[in-house]
């Protein structure tokens, strides 16, 4: 799963893989070639939140799925 967000420096388009960013990989702006990327201490908690988010998903399109 895919996710896009604005380059925190000019506001392009970055598409990154959340999985992908909590496991260390870097994603770099095709514009001003900003690396993003994920401090150590920062991983668990993007992680849980991650999967958070995942189960509310499946949760609504279980909801969806029923009515």
């Amino acid at each position: 799963m895919n996710v896009q967000i604005a380059c925190p420096d000019c506001t392009t388009t970055i598409e990154l893989n959340p999985t992908k960013l909590i496991q260390g990989n870097r994603f770099t702006c095709s514009n001003c070639k900003l690396v993003v990327s994920l401090a150590e201490e920062s991983r668990s908690v993007v992680e849980e939140t991650l999967t958070e988010f995942q189960k509310i998903q499946t949760q609504k399109a279980r909801q969806n799925a029923l009515t």
